[in-house]
């Protein structure tokens, strides 16, 4: 154990009680040993945080197992820069509270940063698809499961026939990502692609192609998700927010950038 370098898995959760027992002890049933396991609720309104407690109770595993939950709803912006501050691995994986990782997530995730020497920012996973009820929904395709990434292919990149740039949910990050580029700025409300640009800028991403996750589709709690039949209001309204999301990821990249060498820029 002296031997492996600390990392923290860092399990976000928000209303997610139908949920969350499966990713708690998806988390707690990780088989690498030097483990910090940091279960954070962002002021959950359910029973997802009794529910927690309840698991984490009656563990008697080998793992660091510390539970936050926050006094005000932080939002995903600020509840990731809370993430960087509060835990202690080198390299952070992210889990949500809604998915379910694989016994040897972690495991494959420092694997691939070993053998890299540690010189990547940023870890990207395959990922199986799953509904409600657990049944398999086949496979999450991304398109940075392909692309070269660097940071122009990331921020020019165009979602085509249905698929996006990469999925956050089977994301791991350094440690010392943000310290180049400091906390995300007010209103970021989406991680996955800021940090992405970020990595690429620092250490470079690197892409695993094996589902370490299942992700469970069509229940996200943090963005509005299209629902069978809406209204043209929630329509309009989904759109908007989906407007305003991107406006603030585009005023983060450029901040980012802004932080490298002339060249880079």
């Amino acid at each position: 154990m002296d031997d492996l370098p600390l990392i923290t898995l860092f399990l976000f959760s928000y209303n997610q009680e139908k949920f969350i027992k499966q990713a708690v002890e998806s988390a707690l049933l990780q088989d690498y040993s030097n483990l910090e396991i940091i279960i954070s609720d962002d002021h959950s309104t359910d029973n997802t945080v009794s529910i927690i407690q309840t698991i984490v109770n009656d563990y008697l595993g080998k793992h660091i197992v510390r539970i936050n939950v926050n006094s005000i709803n932080l939002g995903v912006g600020k509840h990731v820069n809370q993430s960087f501050k509060m835990a202690n691995g080198e390299f952070i994986v992210f889990a949500a509270g809604d998915d379910i990782s694989s016994p040897q997530r972690v495991s494959r995730v420092v694997d691939r940063w070993l053998k890299l020497g540690k010189k990547v920012s940023a870890i990207y996973s395959d990922a199986k698809l799953i509904d409600h009820e657990n049944n398999d929904c086949g496979f999450l395709k991304v398109a940075l499961s392909e692309l070269q990434p660097t940071a122009y292919n990331l921020i020019v990149y165009e979602p085509k026939n249905g698929i996006y740039l990469l999925m956050g949910a089977s994301a791991a990050y350094a440690n010392d990502l943000n310290k180049k580029f400091g906390d995300l700025l007010p209103n970021v409300n989406v991680e996955d692609i800021p940090l992405t640009v970020r990595a690429s800028l620092s250490k470079g991403v690197s892409y695993i192609h094996e589902p370490l996750i299942s992700y469970r589709q069509n229940v996200s709690v943090w963005l509005p998700r299209k629902l069978k039949g809406e209204s043209f209001s929630r329509h309009r309204k989904r759109m908007l927010y989906r407007v305003k999301m991107n406006y603030y990821v585009a005023k983060q990249i450029v901040h980012d950038v802004s932080c490298v060498s002339n060249d880079e820029q």
